[in-house]
């Protein structure tokens, strides 16, 4: 948690996200009775017929459906999630529950990053 290392989600999201109903999340919002740390949002598309808005979020910490709930402070209701980078890491192209050996760089640069971040 002290790391504040990106982790990287897509989620599809029933409602129509706006610059102004995801502000909150840049502040931080409180879910479970703690506010979370400030993340980031780039509205990647909204279906306005489907009412369903997609959405990438970069969080650091790494509460239980911390994203879902995030979407859920805000109005908007989490329907499909997916991380897509962790760290440095991208996980683009794994199915859900696959896994995969990190090369030397890859390690190289998460070792970096957690000392960097102390």
């Amino acid at each position: 948690p002290r790391n504040e290392i990106d982790k990287v989600y897509l989620a599809r999201v029933k409602g129509i996200a706006t610059k102004e109903n995801l502000r909150p999340l840049t502040r931080g919002v409180v879910i479970d009775g703690k506010k979370t740390k400030p993340a980031r949002y780039n509205i990647i598309r909204v279906e306005a017929d489907k009412n369903r808005s997609i959405v990438e979020l970069t969080i650091h910490e790494g509460r239980n459906h911390q994203v879902k709930k995030m979407f859920e402070s805000v109005g908007l209701l989490v329907d499909k999630l997916s991380r897509t980078r962790f760290g440095t890491l991208e996980l683009t192209g794994l199915r859900p529950g696959e896994s995969r050996r990190l090369n030397k760089k890859e390690i190289s640069q998460l070792h970096n990053l957690a000392n960097t971040k102390k």
